[in-house]
């Protein structure tokens, strides 16, 4: 059951932060070099509804994390269990709270920087996690 754990935790992390360092680094970088009447359709297409999929993903992380910090074996592990958990947890709220008043604001090019400074935030916060995981899953020695 730990080693199913282990594998949902990366898969979960791993998947949170591909999501991020795409809008990041691809999609946001491409609707700030449209013109801005495109720019708002474009917007509005993409971000026609608030993202349920990754706080969801983030929450059933941080879940399987909170798991494994509790029933992990080593206390290394364990730590880090303990703080991807947190870090999830943050991270779910950060991508709920923050992210929707920064797309309502993103629907003009001006507004644009804030959306993005919070996606870079998220983006950021999964990547350390993903290494964080992997690195009490190698502690684990499973």
């Amino acid at each position: 059951m730990v080693e199913v754990l282990m594998v949902l935790a990366l898969a979960g992390t791993g998947l949170v932060a591909g999501g991020a360092a795409g809008t990041s680094f691809a999609l946001l970088p491409m609707l700030s070099t449209l013109p801005a009447d495109n720019y708002t359709r474009a917007q509005s297409f993409l971000v026609g509804r608030p993202d349920r999929f990754i706080p969801a993903v983030f929450a059933a992380t941080a879940l399987c994390d909170g798991v494994l910090a509790g029933a992990g074996s080593g206390t290394g592990p364990r730590l880090g269990f303990g703080i991807a958990a947190v870090l999830l947890a943050a991270g779910a709220l950060l991508s709920l709270v923050a992210s929707l008043p920064a797309g309502r604001a993103a629907r003009s090019v001006a507004g644009l920087a804030s959306l993005r400074t919070v996606n870079l935030a998220v983006c950021v916060l999964a990547v350390a996690v993903t290494a964080l995981t992997f690195a009490a899953v190698l502690a684990a020695g499973r």
